[in-house]
């Protein structure tokens, strides 16, 4: 039998981009964002229930709450799963390492 490792989580469908092949019809007009308490619960729920590994962040585009994106991060990692973020990197000038 197959175990689930990994989840996505959809922090929000907000996005600064309208892109027609967006599969969560996320865009600026959007306002639905996930609270830090939700995205906690969710992933500690995950984490009870099947063997998880590893937390995918996605939207519409996290970065654009990267207080919550950092908080959600934090947690996983405190549980011991790793974690990615699908992002359109409008914010990257160069490219960098992330202190995860």
């Amino acid at each position: 039998m197959l175990e689930t490792q990994g989840i996505s989580l959809i922090l929000t469908k907000k996005c600064n981009a309208s892109c027609r092949h967006c599969g969560f019809n996320s865009g600026p007009g959007s306002s639905e964002t996930m609270t830090e308490e939700e995205a906690k619960y969710y992933i500690g729920s995950a984490r009870n229930l099947v063997s998880l590994k590893m937390v995918s962040f996605t939207g519409g585009e996290p970065f654009l709450y990267y207080p919550l994106v950092y908080e959600a991060m934090s947690f996983a990692r405190a549980l011991g799963l790793t974690s990615e973020i699908v992002s359109n990197s409008f914010w990257a000038f160069q490219l960098c390492r992330s202190p995860w």
